[in-house]
């Protein structure tokens, strides 16, 4: 059982996986995706070890090299992890990088609104 899992089927309800399942329920397979992957790449899922498409990138060469796995089964894997990276960036926003360059941007627009240009540097008002 990975970090949050009752919280990241709540999640992926939401995001409307398995809204039109008719017989297999498309949830628990992503669930079981995601326990598949601890398994065959040897780590153990929480926030710090899934929270980017480059972490994502790094355990697929992990499964590919495991050998124990086909493509279409990491397919299958890559969208449970790319779903669980969504939630975990929704959740906890400083780990997203687009909050981060947001973030930056304000810092720089408050230095620069709290620090008068210097009369030499005047012309680059302009």
């Amino acid at each position: 059982m990975f970090e949050h899992q009752k919280k990241y089927e709540a999640f992926i309800r939401e995001q409307g996986v398995g809204q039109n399942d008719k017989v297999a329920d498309s949830c628990k397979s992503y669930v079981s995706y995601l326990n598949g992957v601890e398994k065959h790449a040897n780590i153990r899922i929480n926030a710090k070890t899934l929270a980017s498409e480059n972490d994502i990138s790094v355990i697929v060469v992990k499964l590919h090299e495991s050998h124990e796995v086909s493509d279409r089964t990491i397919g299958n894997y890559v969208s449970a992890m790319r779903q669980y990276v969504n939630m975990v960036n929704q959740s906890a926003p400083h780990l997203s990088i687009k909050f981060e360059v947001r973030h930056l941007l304000q810092m720089r627009m408050n230095i620069l609104r709290w620090c008068p240009i210097p009369k030499s540097f005047a012309w680059a008002r302009i």
